[in-house]
């Protein structure tokens, strides 16, 4: 990626349980999760996506459902910086 908006969000989630529980400060890790490789290269950000909606079943009755699935950027959410491949 062009920029390390993960690093830094990961430090600061870190740094500020760390001040919480001072007892506690070297027992947990932070790492931010929906980071992809991708086969032509480079790495991409996903966010999983949780979309739920009620259908009608042939009886009539509604139906809870629900369907997952990851959406890709093509800017950093966090900075805005175009996320391009990585060059050999």
């Amino acid at each position: 990626m062009n920029c390390n908006c993960i690093e830094e969000i990961e430090t600061r989630i870190h740094a500020h349980f760390k001040d919480i529980d001072k007892e506690h400060a070297g027992v947990f890790t932070a790492e931010m999760e929906g980071q992809c490789l991708l086969f032509e290269g480079g790495l991409a950000l996903s966010l999983p996506v949780v979309v739920g909606y009620k259908r009608l079943t042939k009886s009539g009755n509604l139906q809870k459902k629900t369907r997952k699935f990851n959406m890709l950027f093509k800017y950093c959410p966090y900075c805005g910086k175009l996320i391009e491949k990585q060059k050999d």
